[in-house]
This record gives structure tokens, C-alpha cells and sequence, in this order.
């Protein structure tokens, strides 16, 4: 028996760009000795000190305190990481114990015997733009599995698939989007090596859901971003400009 993963991106990591503020105590249960391995990226990652939340109006800021912000909101004690560092660090992990991953190759559809996902089937190579095989055209194999585990991603094909079978189930997914920038700061910048930053209201809409982010990602470098839920009900709402106004807030536009 084997576990075999399979990565539409050429390398591990290519596909989690983003960053995180990251609950670093989950990996015991998976690599109990993550703390003493030097090339894991967790360790070198910013450790979060300074937690903030705070709700903002076009020109004002009100700090919401500590006692009044949900548990899952608090960062106090994690890591900002870049989630990409960390799955290449898991991958490295995963294929020393002994798993296959096979990078550049996409599943296309699920393969299905009697109502059971038995494996998966692997898209094509070398098609045309209209589909015609070409001189490297390779068929797309076919994986079968005892288990599949369907990990393909916001609004996956595989996923997309199980959904049209199994029905959205009692929690239909929610959807949204996030904007984000990497800011260069001066050497005496005031905001930290150790500072994440989350806020609501401004400038989003009562009725849009989301909030803003701001995090350390070094001594002088932080990330600024915005999420805003794709269920939004107003056509001239742009997430890139809902971020420009989101950064040119006093409070934001002070640190």
C-alpha cells in the first residue's frame, strides 16, 4: 500500500501564495519535533506579541478590547508565516516517509463505481486550444484509490464534482476573496517585528462581509490586506479599490 498526492503545480508550495498567522501548537500532533528541526520556516516566522482588533469608521477607530474578541481571533503566540515555505517543508517531510507526489499533473474527474469515489482520473497532456492531440499528447491515467481525499481548493473541479453527487449538504460553502499587498517599511519603523493587526467595518458596506489585516512579516516588511465575502449585492464594488481606501484610513495610513 502507498499514499500518492497529486499537484497540479510544478513544486511544492506553488500554490498556497499567501500568508498566515498561523497556530504553530497544531504541528505536534503531526511532527512532534518541529520545534528542534532548524529547516522548518515556522521557527525563523515572526512571533505574534502584539494582538490588535479594531472597528473603523471612515475617519475614526475604536479599539475592541482584548475580553470581547472571539478565541478564534486571537493571535497572541502564533507565527506569521508564508504558507507556501511551510507546505515545501511538509512536502520534504511527507516524501522521506515515504509518499508519492507527482508535481504537474491536474485530476480531471472523478472516477465513480456504483456511487463510491474510486480514484481519480488524470486531465490530458499535449491538446490544442480546440482539443486536438498533438505530438506529445499523453492520455491522462486513471488512480484508483481505497481512499480519495479531495484537498483541490476553493471551487475545485473534483470538489465541484462531489457536490453535484452528494448535494451542498446542511453548511453550503461560503465564498470570498482577499486582496493583498507586501509592504517595505523604513529600518525605525514603530510597528514591529511581532504585531498582527485585524479590523472590521470600514470600507466595506454594513452588509458586505469581511474585514482588514494587517501583519508583520519581518523587521521591516508587513502584510496589508482586505477579504470581502463574494456574496456581495452591489456592482461597483472593486476588492483593489475597496483596499486603497482601506489603506488610506487615518489609523492605517498612521502605522
Amino acid at each position: 500500500e502507498s499514499v500518492v498526492v497529486v499537484e497540479k503545480a510544478p513544486h511544492p508550495g506553488y500554490h498556497n501564495l499567501s500568508g498566515a498567522v498561523f497556530e504553530a501548537d497544531c504541528l505536534d500532533d503531526l511532527v512532534r519535533d518541529w520545534r528542534d528541526d532548524p529547516t522548518c520556516p515556522v521557527n525563523a516566522a515572526p512571533l505574534i506579541e502584539r494582538d490588535e482588533m479594531y472597528f473603523l469608521g471612515a475617519s475614526r477607530t475604536m479599539r475592541i478590547p482584548a475580553f470581547a474578541v472571539p478565541p478564534r481571533m486571537r493571535h497572541k503566540g502564533d507565527r506569521a508565516i508564508s504558507s507556501g515555505k511551510l507546505v515545501e517543508w511538509l512536502s520534504r517531510l511527507a516524501e522521506r516517509a515515504g509518499v508519492e507526489i507527482h508535481h504537474g499533473f491536474a485530476a480531471g474527474r472523478l472516477v465513480l463505481e456504483r456511487g463510491t469515489v474510486r480514484g481519480v482520473k488524470l486531465v490530458d497532456l499535449g491538446l490544442g486550444p480546440g482539443g486536438e492531440e498533438r505530438s506529445n499528447y499523453l492520455p491522462g491515467e486513471t488512480l484508483e484509490a481505497k481512499v480519495t481525499i479531495i484537498s483541490d481548493g476553493s471551487r475545485g473541479v473534483l470538489s465541484g464534482q462531489l457536490t453535484e453527487i452528494l448535494g451542498p449538504g446542511h453548511l453550503p460553502q461560503v465564498y470570498s476573496i482577499g486582496v493583498k499587498e507586501i509592504h517595505k517599511l523604513p529600518k525605525d519603523n514603530d510597528f514591529g517585528s511581532d504585531r498582527a493587526i485585524h479590523t472590521l467595518g470600514f470600507p466595506l458596506k454594513r452588509d458586505v462581509f469581511g474585514g482588514g489585516f494587517i501583519y508583520s512579516m519581518g523587521e521591516d516588511t508587513v502584510a496589508v490586506g482586505l477579504i470581502l465575502g463574494l456574496d456581495w449585492r452591489y456592482r461597483d464594488v472593486s476588492p483593489q479599490l475597496e483596499l486603497e481606501a482601506f489603506k488610506r484610513q487615518p489609523f492605517v495610513a498612521g502605522l
